[in-house]
């Protein structure tokens, strides 16, 4: 049921997703399926409802640094909630360089350490990590995407786009950078509407 609620979200059919994810949930509640059940709302701009879900993820697995971070995300985007963002990212800093004392390796904390330092406005931090991670998987969608957020997040729009035209030639869903609400910013730029109507190869 999983890999089916990934493949609607990767199609953008989120509320066909939901319905998968409600009922996995009903049968067998974990903390990764709350999040994707989140991430879903999150991308159809239910915010409120999104940032609901992710609080109970952190609060089923309070450790996880990938869901802090996803509930700075959800609660960046609330508008009435933006003030609570920083605690969670920082929150997420701080589980992720608890991950990195252990291995230093860890490319998917430190793709989370990157972003959620660019969220606080620690842009030498984000750069820091973001380096990092990048040196250890080059390749990676999920870090090729983190490097275009970061570099959005500070309003810098032609490396943004190179970072988001690596993400998806490496494989990162099309739809997920359309629906994206970091990248509304772009949508009446032409290279960002090429992008979303490219085949991927």
């Amino acid at each position: 049921r999983r890999s089916l609620a990934l493949l609607r979200m990767y199609q953008g059919k989120y509320d066909d997703a939901i319905a998968v994810l409600q009922r996995s949930l009903a049968l067998r509640p974990s903390p990764r399926a709350y999040t994707n059940l989140a991430n879903a709302y999150f991308y159809r701009r239910q915010y409120d409802k999104a940032t609901e879900i992710y609080e109970k993820s952190t609060q089923s697995n309070p450790n996880d640094a990938v869901l802090w971070r996803n509930l700075g995300d959800g609660y960046y985007w609330t508008p009435e909630k933006r003030e609570q963002a920083q605690a969670a990212y920082r929150r997420a800093i701080e589980l992720a360089t608890d991950k990195l004392r252990v291995n230093p390796k860890d490319p998917t904390a430190l793709g989370v350490s990157a972003i959620s330092q660019a969220m606080i406005g620690d842009k030498k931090g984000a750069l820091d990590a973001l380096d990092k991670g990048l040196k250890l998987a080059p390749s990676d969608p999920e870090m090729l995407f983190a490097a275009a957020l970061i570099h959005n997040h500070f309003g810098e729009t032609p490396q943004t786009l190179a970072w988001l035209n690596k993400a998806a030639s490496a494989g990162y869903s099309r739809v997920t950078i359309r629906d994206t609400p970091d990248f509304d910013g772009l949508r009446s730029n032409p290279a960002f509407q090429q992008l979303l109507t490219a085949q991927t190869p």
